[in-house]
């Protein structure tokens, strides 16, 4: 799908810019916020791009009309800049559905003082952005670019957002990208909301991450009834100073597990069950069907199965063949749309497709509940610090013999109990029709369920033509997913495939056949079969003769490998194997073998590596190879031990067979 962008200049009510105001403070104001007597330089900085001096933020609750609780986030933020500046210079606010930004202000100050301003028609909103099958959305970003930006300059920029739902999801990110002199976060609340006597008892609960010793914020007043009255009003503030940037590394868990932040929710937000009873109640359930239509369809589906399970595989077949077009189940992104409507228009995301699942299984009187996931790509769900933190949903059902299976209906090509490795192994909340929920724990695959196996024979005729039948079939992960593709590639598409797997080793290579096998069949592996001749493939080299026969990389890119130490564990998502079997048949009338790769073996709690050939015949090599990841989250003290594994590895697939002439 192709990325679709609409930018269009702000003239929209929800902003409101003025950028020739004057903004907060001069340079002397500045350093006296904080505390200096100069300010920084590059010397001080040595390894970042520059230093955010001041990032504030002022959160503002305010009772509007019909008692609605609306939040304004005021947020100020002062960086200056040493080098890399392109990097650092265009602003992107988030918009999500019912937010609006006002009082947006921006300058750039030069080295010599002099301040550049930005101009109202340099705001854009970007909208209707398209990424994969993410399309529908209500989201907008709001950008700008500073102007007039060179090295030891100062950016500084402050605006409000007003939003409605206040600590759903609300974050205070301690720490950013570049290090941070000052950081403060204050919350206004109005006296009234926090009055048990008036029956209001608003109150909000927090808590840190990777952020030990968060102080208690600061009350004032420190009495909150010293001043009640329709207008008082009590603030919290915290003061951190001296923040170190967060470094990011390739490779490495998501940001949410070690970037510092505070997450904060409400009070009524106690319990899990709290947060389930919640959305169930007000979004879910409305949304679920029981009409005739549901009904009738559910019954054909199950009409020709002899159990339970069968009726489940056949029913969630059909829901994931429904084309999959996303919204994020994040802020605004929260009841799912009418079953009726998603088999009307054929398409639907994550709780269209569950809330559709759902409805069918009940319909046929299988047990099935919604699960709100955070999926693995994005963090972890905390058991004990209830808050609204999901992008995700999908389905749990669980037979009358208590066979509980798991299932995404987003996913197409999927047996039941099989999940996409972002499902897998992850703490969940399953949703009960009672208010209840509970905690589970998805099942994770193993190394053995993610194979590819690649079975290939090589033939080296008398003119040095080498021919290449290639048969690769694929269990799990990449099974599923590369279904998804060829399905829809032409046999062009498929050849162009194929030729890419082999083009970095044989570039001048002639793809001959291919063809993919048992593309609809969920009962068998998906099979992928090509084959290709390539010319002067045994290359000589005095009285040397070198082939090279496994184009097939175990991975491409190490270039993560190059640090010499690692700050933070290593992900590389899944459990997988790789098996590869090369046989090579070559004419031993003209050609001896003259040198054999020694057997290598290479084993660890996480990793495996075994590589080595056999004889057979006086005539044939045959190459076995397997590369296993058994356990994909790999911690930073076994970094060393990790480098010399891909070492190894990388050393051994350069190379190549050796033969001399009889």
């Amino acid at each position: 799908m192709k990325t679709v962008i609409c930018i269009l200049a702000i003239g929209f009510s929800f902003l409101w810019l003025s950028c020739t105001t004057a903004l907060l403070m001069d340079a002397s104001a500045l350093r006296e916020e904080l505390g200096l007597e100069r300010m920084p330089t590059p010397e001080d900085y040595p390894d970042v791009d520059g230093v955010i001096l001041l990032d504030k933020q002022e959160i503002e609750m305010n009772l509007e009309a019909n008692n609605d609780l609306f939040t304004y986030n005021k947020i100020h933020r002062i960086q200056k800049l040493f080098r890399n500046i392109e990097h650092n210079a265009t602003v992107q606010i988030p918009l999500f559905e019912g937010e609006s930004i006002s009082d947006l202000h921006a300058r750039t100050i030069r080295p010599d003082g002099s301040n550049v301003f930005l101009r109202e028609q340099d705001v854009y909103t970007i909208t209707g952005e398209a990424k994969g099958p993410v399309f529908y959305s209500d989201a907008k970003i709001v950008r700008f670019t500073f102007p007039a930006v060179e090295k030891g300059c100062i950016l500084d920029y402050e605006y409000t957002k007003k939003t409605q739902r206040a600590f759903w999801y609300d974050v205070w990110k301690i720490q950013n990208y570049l290090p941070t002199m000052k950081d403060q976060y204050t919350l206004t609340i109005p006296l009234v909301l926090m009055d048990k006597q008036h029956g209001l008892g608003w109150t909000w609960r927090y808590k840190s991450y990777n952020y030990p010793g968060l102080p208690k914020p600061v009350q004032s007043p420190t009495n909150i009834y010293e001043r009640m009255s329709n207008n008082g009003k009590v603030s919290f503030t915290w003061t951190l100073y001296d923040i170190p940037e967060f470094e990011r590394e390739v490779n490495m868990p998501p940001q949410s597990m070690n970037m510092a932040y505070v997450k904060f929710s409400l009070s009524e937000w106690s319990s899990w069950d709290s947060i389930a009873s919640w959305y169930y109640s007000n979004f879910f359930e409305p949304q679920l069907s029981s009409g005739d239509d549901i009904r009738q369809l559910s019954r054909e589906l199950a009409a020709n199965t002899t159990n339970e399970k069968e009726a489940i595989q056949s029913i969630s077949k059909f829901v994931q063949g429904i084309r999959y077009v996303a919204v994020d189940l994040g802020p605004g992104f929260l009841q799912p749309s009418p079953p009726r409507l998603v088999l009307q228009r054929k398409y639907g995301d994550c709780k269209d497709k569950a809330a559709l699942l759902v409805s069918m299984l009940h319909a046929v009187h299988i047990n099935a509940n919604p699960v709100l996931v955070l999926t693995a790509s994005e963090g972890v769900l905390d058991p004990e610090f209830p808050t609204w933190n999901f992008n995700h949903m999908i389905v749990r059902t669980e037979t009358r013999g208590h066979q509980v299976f798991w299932i995404d209906p987003t996913v197409n090509y999927c047996l039941i109990g099989q999940l996409p490795w972002q499902d897998e192994g992850i703490d969940v909340l399953v949703l009960h029709p009672d208010g209840t929920s509970s905690i589970e724990h998805t099942p994770n695959a193993s190394c053995d369920q993610n194979v590819t196996d690649i079975d290939v024979s090589v033939q080296v005729d008398t003119s040095h033509d080498t021919h290449f039948d290639v048969r690769m079939s694929y269990t799990g992960e990449k099974n599923f997913r590369n279904r998804a593709f060829f399905n829809d590639y032409t046999e062009k598409e498929l050849r162009e495939f194929c030729k890419e797997l082999i083009v970095d080793d044989f570039f001048n290579a002639t793809i001959k056949n291919c063809s993919f096998t048992n593309s609809d069949s969920l009962a068998c592996d998906l099979s992928l079969a090509f084959d290709f001749t390539v010319p002067d493939a045994l290359k000589k080299q005095g009285d040397l003769y070198f082939l090279n026969i496994d184009p097939f990389k175990l991975f491409t890119d190490l270039s993560w490998l190059a640090k010499e130490n690692r700050i933070y564990p290593i992900d590389l998502e899944y459990p997988y194997t790789i098996r590869k079997k090369i046989s090579v048949v070559y004419p031993h009338d003209r050609f001896i073998v003259r040198n054999i790769p020694d057997k290598i073996q290479i084993k660890n709690d996480d990793l495996l590596y075994v590589n080595g050939f056999t004889s057979s015949g006086g005539f044939q090599l045959i190459e076995d190879e397997t590369f296993s990841v058994q356990q994909p989250y790999i911690p930073a003290h076994k970094y060393g031990e990790l480098r010399s594994l891909f070492e190894a590895v990388k050393s051994r697939s350069t190379e190549k067979l050796i033969f001399t002439r009889r």
